[in-house]
């Protein structure tokens, strides 16, 4: 397989050459932060939120629900501690899909462009002359933005697969890993434990649809850390200088961007003393979680096609799910798009997309993002505020 040695001898042999073919312009990350504009004057909402929301368990957490319903430009939105920065567990695992398929669009983009200038791809392994111009142009850039911490670049060719007229696919098993197979034990080991088959894109539905910490991390280090927090940066998920947002440092297997958690963020300090830690490698904020899941929902997030296709791999549990199911009276929904997170300190977190079918308005459901963030010990404080956010929701439809 054509790997990173591979192309670090192919630019030797090039020198100072200028490649044959010169890539597109388009740069490594999205040139600006996406745009989401949130109204927070609902009265109606947070009046209908704020009476749980001073529950003593509840008032604790970090949450964020977003009214989708009817698709409005300016979405409803109402959120608890929300820009507080904690350790969400696994349910960082969102951030790699989305790296991924940033990435994706934009390898494609440059295909695209050299081959339209006269790139041929009738010699096998034309790609390499992508992959090669687009490492030239971009290591610079991944270097500048994170100047004190190993640099590193996407492995492309064990995350791509390009077609002779530039359009650009996620690797897969050739058929593709079952939903059956990802689900099955191994040899008594259960599908979150098990080792993981196939390529990136059954890797990456491994990674989603049961958290499994190996496939993360062959997806997190086939994607580099400087590509994964340039992105999330970039797109407005995280603010280097407040330090707050959506980071990644670690693999879930011990693979740390730096060793002892040295390249982690700082948690709010109230999180520092609730999570007994002072950094961590797996951060998040209510309402840039919020903000990623709404942009997913709107099918805005990279494209609506990659937005479509993430949420297809967002499959697994959710406690937001479950606390709705077992609430008294059950609160029935349609449809969960979700990631969960359980952390090494038995904190709960979960984001989920939610719909509610209407028989009274068959084309009208209610749809909305729904974010809980830091139930320690049990699910049970986040079941309660999951309900509210669900009920107000509801009520205002």
């Amino acid at each position: 397989m054509w790997d990173r040695l591979t192309l670090e001898r192919e630019l030797a042999e090039l020198g100072a050459r200028e490649f044959e073919v010169a890539p597109s312009s388009i740069g490594p990350f999205p040139a600006s932060p996406y745009t989401l504009r949130l109204d927070t004057t609902n009265k109606a909402l947070r009046n209908c939120v704020t009476p749980v929301a001073r529950d003593r368990h509840v008032s604790a957490l970090t949450g964020a629900v977003v009214d989708l319903t009817g698709n409005p430009t300016s979405p409803s939105y109402f959120g608890l501690n929300d820009n507080e920065m904690l350790y969400v567990g696994s349910l960082a695992k969102i951030y790699p899909m989305y790296a991924a398929f940033e990435l994706k669009w934009r390898v494609q983009e440059h295909a695209k462009t050299m081959i339209k200038n006269g790139l041929s791809t009738a010699t096998p392994g034309w790609e390499r002359k992508v992959f090669a111009a687009l490492s030239k142009a971009w290591q610079p850039k991944l270097n500048a933005a994170f100047p004190g911490l190993p640099q590193d670049f996407p492995k492309l060719a064990e995350i791509f697969v390009l077609s002779t007229r530039g359009d650009v696919k996620l690797a897969e098993r050739d058929p593709p890993v079952t939903d059956a197979e990802l689900d099955t034990p191994v040899g008594g080991t259960s599908p979150q434990l098990k080792a993981p088959i196939g390529k990136f894109r059954d890797w990456m539905r491994l990674m989603l649809r049961w958290s499994n910490n190996a496939a993360a991390g062959k997806c997190i280090r086939a994607l580099s850390y400087p590509y994964i927090n340039g992105a999330l940066a970039a797109a407005g998920f995280f603010d280097p200088l407040a330090k707050s947002g959506l980071w990644m440092s670690g693999d879930y297997r011990g693979n740390d961007w730096l060793s002892a958690d040295r390249a982690g963020q700082p948690l709010s300090r109230r999180w520092a003393g609730l999570q007994s830690r002072r950094v961590s490698n797996f951060t998040g904020t209510a309402c840039q979680v919020a903000r990623f899941m709404t942009l997913l929902a709107q099918g805005r997030l990279v494209d609506r096609a990659s937005s479509a296709d993430m949420l297809r791999m967002m499959t697994g549990g959710s406690y937001i799910g479950e606390g709705l199911w077992q609430a008294k009276p059950r609160r029935d929904y349609s449809l969960a798009r979700s990631k969960l997170g359980l952390g090494n300190d038995s904190s709960y977190h979960d984001c989920a997309i939610i719909r509610v079918d209407r028989a009274a308005a068959p084309k009208k459901p209610i749809r909305y993002v729904s974010v809980v963030l830091g139930s320690l010990r049990t699910p049970a404080h986040l079941h309660k505020l999951a309900v509210a956010f669900h009920d107000c929701i509801v009520a205002l439809h």
